[in-house]
């Protein structure tokens, strides 16, 4: 799959992001858009597709670069993932913690491995 975010043609700059299926050959616009539109910037996908994340480009012709961060959800996520997203930012000490520490609470062995 490909997908490209935000652009510039020239006379404007935008804000949307498009997903091109390879299997099928066919483009579709996703509902999810660049919280400012942006284009010269970087951008990755989590391995799973469900996020994209931006940063720097520019937002106007004469603009300067910028340092942006943008995290992007392109799908609805799963409440696993969710609830990840949740401790992860709200529980910085959890971040911190030996991974046996987080097996022995419960925390599944492919999230332990995210922070390791």
């Amino acid at each position: 799959d490909v997908f490209i975010s935000g652009g510039y043609n020239g006379r404007d700059v935008f804000d949307d992001i498009w997903h091109l299926n390879l299997d099928l050959m066919q483009w579709m616009c996703l509902s999810a858009k660049i919280p400012k539109p942006t284009y010269f910037h970087a951008a990755a996908l989590t391995p799973g597709g469900d996020r994209m994340f931006i940063f720097g480009g520019l937002h106007g012709i004469n603009d300067q670069r910028t340092a942006d961060f943008y995290e992007i959800w392109l799908k609805v996520p799963s409440l696993r993932e969710m609830t990840w997203q949740y401790f992860s930012t709200n529980c910085p000490k959890l971040i911190c913690s030996e991974p046996n520490q987080l097996l022995h609470l419960g925390i599944p062995a492919d999230l332990v491995h995210r922070i390791s």
